[in-house]
């Protein structure tokens, strides 16, 4: 199934513009290369997805960071990718979905409530409507969109995602992410716009 609008907002970043995440895609693919993330580079990529819970990721030992990374770079499945990162004190999906991005932003997105509720209000995305909590299962239904968006348009999964959270922002015009009544989702009719 094809959105067209979701193809004509991922049209809209189509080279890299964070000066940041193009360090970090350097990290992680030096990281994949040798097969783990050190504890630098770890808490580097969790601080750059978001500056919560940092103190957190601080807890994990170089040793607990580079296993639970040797596992995820080596898992057959985008699940055991998953759980590997989620082993990792202050690790959430939208933080694991970060680091694998950094490691292959040609395979890989990061997962994030405005990209997911963007999805949500086209109807590319049938669950957790706010985009709370974001689990594995919500990271499966999202790889495929994003994946299918960015081989349509002829970009990354990566650059897709950061077209979704522009446009969801735009569109959103400041209002709140969650709380009150809809107010996350105030921004629909805007998402679906004219086919």
């Amino acid at each position: 199934m094809r959105f067209l609008h979701i193809e004509r907002a991922a049209r809209k970043v189509l080279v890299e513009p964070d000066a940041e995440f193009r360090a970090l895609a350097r990290i992680g693919r030096q990281a994949r290369m040798r097969g783990y993330y050190t504890r630098s580079e770890f808490l580097r990529i969790c601080k750059w997805k978001s500056g919560r819970h940092i103190g957190l990721c601080q807890l994990n030992t170089e040793r607990q960071v580079q296993a639970a990374t040797r596992r995820a770079f080596s898992a057959s499945s985008e699940q055991a990718q998953m759980e590997a990162l989620l082993t990792l004190k202050g690790v959430a999906v939208p933080r694991a979905s970060a680091l694998l991005a950094a490691a292959d932003p040609k395979r890989f997105g990061v997962i994030d409530i405005r990209a997911w509720q963007f999805l949500h209000g086209a109807g590319a995305v049938s669950r957790n409507k706010a985009g709370r909590g974001l689990s594995i299962n919500n990271w499966l239904d999202y790889l495929p969109v994003i994946r299918s968006v960015a081989s349509i348009v002829g970009t990354s999964p990566r650059l897709v995602e950061l077209a979704l959270y522009k446009a969801h922002k735009k569109a959103s015009k400041g209002r709140p992410l969650y709380g009150g009544k809809g107010a996350s989702l105030k921004c629909q009719s805007r998402i679906r716009g004219p086919l």
